[in-house]
C-alpha cells in the first residue's frame, strides 16, 4: 500500500496500482516474491541477533 500526504501533512490513502498489461502482472509478481524475500532474510537476520543476546 502506498501513502501520500495531503496538504496539511496529513498521510491519505493512494488506490492500489492495477496492472494493465501482461507485462506489468508480471513484474508486479515477482516485486512481491522479491519482497517476500527480502522480508523472510530480515526476519532471520533479527533472530540470529536476538539469539546472541
Amino acid at each position: 500500500m502506498f501513502v501520500a500526504v495531503d496538504a496539511e501533512g496529513r498521510p491519505r490513502a493512494v488506490p492500489p496500482l492495477a496492472p494493465e498489461t501482461d507485462d506489468e502482472v508480471r513484474r508486479m509478481r515477482e516485486a512481491e516474491i522479491r519482497r517476500a524475500h527480502r522480508l523472510a532474510r530480515k526476519k532471520e537476520i533479527e533472530a540470529g541477533r536476538s539469539d546472541r543476546s
